[in-house]
């Protein structure tokens, strides 16, 4: 009697394993994904907010910031270009872009690899330029 009462126990627990492993694994990779795409969304808000700022104070303005670029950050799908700043975020549920919009043309290159990077960013007459540090 004692053995099956065991055996039974070890077979709920057995199940409920089986469901709360792979649902645990959904939960964490969409929570990753989600922290990845709201660090680019800081990162190319605070660009555009900053070529905002540069934009209203006239030609010859310029400034330095230090912005992160998340892990999954992809250079090479990652643009600058007429008043958009796109960045491409691959994660563990698939690529996405983020996309944030300035007031001025912006135009430059951004950092190749994920991580703290400085940009110099200067109001070059009908558009803003950036450039990273180093």
């Amino acid at each position: 009697m004692r053995g099956q009462a065991a055996l039974e126990y070890m077979a709920m627990i057995g199940i409920l394993l089986a469901i709360l492993l792979p649902l645990s694994a959904y939960v964490w990779k969409n929570n990753s994904a989600s922290s990845s795409i709201q660090q680019a969304t800081i990162a190319a808000d605070s660009m555009a907010g900053t070529a905002n700022s540069l934009w209203g104070s006239g030609p010859g303005a310029k400034n330095r910031i230090n912005v992160y670029f998340p892990p999954g950050y992809n250079a090479t799908g990652s643009s600058l270009s007429g008043n958009t700043i796109r960045l491409k975020i691959n994660t563990a549920a698939g690529p996405s872009d983020v996309v944030s919009t300035t007031k001025a043309n912006i135009t430059g290159t951004l950092p190749n690899s994920p991580g703290n990077a400085y940009l110099d960013m200067e109001m070059m007459g009908s558009y803003v330029s950036v450039k990273p540090v180093g």
